[in-house]
């Protein structure tokens, strides 16, 4: 059985239209729809790329941020590093100068241990606000006059440095209980030492000035010291005395203010002076009302300080 194809109908209209006319019909709505889709595309890749474009520049700026932050934490790293190297360096100085010393077995001088004797008895003889920090003054008076006491590594080298402040802390204990018991043999039965000899007792042995007469202030610092101290000198009766001192220095502080000249200190100086000439003469008055205190800040004369080393080297 044969078929023709010319009998087909390709298209559901009741008019039959020739194959090749359907065919090209069919090719021109293709087209059409075709035309429409690649103008649809077209926008959509266009959009695509713009949107990869600015995803790229995106991704260099941060790559260049990144980059920069980098570098700064590159040249803050190499700062650190420089500071350590410093550092280092200045340790291993530092431990050179320690293991010399420690090899040399270094010790102070006997003259500038005299010294700084000298500057303690110097600052706990003179009337003063408070005594509970007198390491610390002395430390402090050392520091600022090293090179003239012969102490020219005081400032560079530890050893130096560690050395004299545990000579100041020991030596400082010792003449707390030597200054209460030379106050306390002032006044002990039989002495008929007035409060007047005393201070000029101390202030030629102790005082490193110059003066031409002892002053008031003083004389009246000396009394209260005399009145506050009790009549054995042992142990527990030297730390009582430190401590009553002290609470007395904060009172008579607080009563008088800080102006030494002022009319209340005056006032004080020739009360105390009395109280002492009373205390200790041959029927002494039994009296503990007395609150007594003064504050004086005198610093030691480098010349005498330099005398007195040179005649002990």
């Amino acid at each position: 059985m044969s078929y023709s194809f010319s009998n087909l109908r390709f298209s559901p209209y009741p008019a039959r239209i020739p194959l090749q006319k359907q065919l090209s019909g069919s090719t021109s709505l293709a087209e059409s729809g075709s035309s429409d889709e690649s103008s649809s595309i077209s926008k959509s890749a266009l959009r695509n790329r713009a949107e990869l474009i600015r995803r790229c520049s995106d991704s260099m700026l941060n790559q260049e941020l990144m980059l920069f932050h980098l570098f700064c934490a590159s040249l803050k790293q190499q700062d650190i590093i420089d500071d350590l190297a410093f550092a280092s360096r200045d340790l291993a100085t530092r431990f050179e100068r320690l293991e010399d010393l420690i090899g040399k077995d270094w010790k102070l001088p006997r003259s500038v241990e005299y010294v700084i004797e000298a500057i303690i008895w110097h600052f706990i003889t003179t009337p003063a606000r408070s005594y509970d920090h007198l390491e610390a003054v002395v430390n402090i008076y050392i520091e600022e006059h090293a090179n003239d006491i012969q102490l020219t590594d005081y400032h560079s080298n530890p050893m130096v440095c560690c050395t004299v402040r545990n000579f100041v802390n020991s030596k400082i204990q010792q003449i707390r209980v030597l200054w209460h018991d030379e106050i306390h043999l002032s006044i002990q039965t039989g002495s008929t030492m007035s409060v007047e000899a005393f201070a000029q007792q101390v202030m030629e042995r102790h005082y490193i000035a110059s003066y031409h007469e002892v002053p008031r202030v003083r004389i009246a610092f000396y009394a209260m010291m005399r009145l506050a101290c009790y009549p054995s000198p042992d142990e527990h009766t030297r730390n009582v005395f430190w401590r009553s001192l002290e609470v007395k220095l904060s009172q008579l502080w607080d009563l008088n203010g800080s102006d030494l000249k002022s009319k209340p200190w005056e006032r004080w100086f020739e009360t105390v002076i009395d109280a002492d000439h009373r205390y200790h003469s041959p029927a002494p008055p039994h009296d503990d009302s007395l609150d007594l205190d003064l504050f004086f800040d005198e610093k030691p004369s480098l010349k005498r300080l330099q005398r007195r080393q040179r005649s002990v080297a």
